[in-house]
């Protein structure tokens, strides 16, 4: 018996020491290595920063990179950049003195936010683009707050709304004709622009543009998550908790499809997550121009067992 434990001990700590060699070969170039896990590296750069990586459990891909300014990594400072599981870039850019500062890149719902910060706040032109890199909104920031207008554009590139703010707050709504066929007159563009996806319910209490028309939906979407969730009782047992995080697809009908967990702390909730979705009603469709599209969304659900 002693022996059986013997090896058995002996290769989960070769199992255990090639996996962190593994993550020992991944230093940026000159870099020292000063800490490591399984899953974790901290190493010292020729800069003198603090570089923290986190990799995926099982394939090893690098999830999260953070600079610090400090050992004890309370201030970042550098970059700073993370990955879903599947290796796509979520977001990207960099901290000075612990605040975002810089250009950064942000990939949310199929759009990709180019712009950049300082002290923390949106400075100068920020552009939203679409998954051909097709500018369709642009706005230019002062200590994050807007500076005049933003622009939004359709897939043909055509300016189709203008926002214009004084001080930050909203003033006026500008909607242009356009030239593409089945399009409705500008007029009509307000009633049906919705610029995302959203859970069905509130779509006769609010305007579509409002933010108080997204709130309600979301309201209604986690009721729907609170009533329906089982939580997986090996996770239960286990302690298993966190957030997983979705994308999917919502078409012109309202239909879901292509649905992935970006991110999950354990198969058991990343399951339970997928069947949830399946449960859940159609959608309302994201429109354009009066004209339903289809569009990506991103979620989160959260499981604690608090």
């Amino acid at each position: 018996m002693r022996t059986f434990l013997f090896l058995l001990l002996s290769l989960c700590t070769i199992t255990s020491s090639s996996a962190q060699g593994k993550l020992r070969d991944r230093l940026e170039p000159g870099s020292k290595l000063l800490r490591k896990t399984r899953h974790t590296t901290l190493e010292k750069t020729p800069q003198g920063l603090y570089l923290h990586k986190r990799y995926h459990p099982k394939t090893r891909k690098l999830t999260h990179l953070t600079s610090y300014r400090d050992k004890k990594r309370t201030i970042r400072e550098g970059r700073c950049a993370e990955w879903w599981d599947n290796g796509e870039l979520r977001f990207e850019g960099s901290f000075q003195n612990d605040e975002r500062h810089g250009d950064w890149l942000l990939l949310e719902n199929g759009w990709l936010f180019k712009g950049a910060y300082r002290n923390g706040l949106r400075e100068g032109p920020w552009a939203k683009l679409d998954s051909t890199e097709k500018v369709r909104q642009f706005g230019t920031y002062r200590a994050g707050t807007i500076e005049g207008s933003i622009s939004y554009y359709d897939a043909q590139g055509e300016l189709c709304k203008q926002v214009m703010y004084r001080a930050g707050d909203l003033e006026e709504l500008l909607y242009f004709e356009s030239s593409a066929p089945g399009a409705l007159p500008p007029e009509e563009y307000l009633i049906y622009e919705r610029e995302r996806p959203a859970f069905p319910g509130c779509e006769n209490q609010y305007r579509y543009d409002s933010e108080a028309f997204y709130e309600c939906t979301e309201d209604l979407f986690m009721a729907f998550l609170f009533r329906e969730i089982r939580y997986p009782l090996l996770a239960r047992e286990n302690g298993i908790e966190g957030m997983v995080h979705l994308r999917f697809v919502v078409t012109e009908t309202g239909a879901i499809e292509a649905v992935e967990v970006l991110r999950a702390p354990s198969p058991l909730l990343a399951e339970e997550c997928l069947r949830l979705i399946a449960q859940s009603p159609p959608w309302l469709p994201a429109y354009r121009r009066g004209q339903p599209v289809r569009s990506q969304h991103t979620t989160g659900i959260k499981f604690s067992l608090e």
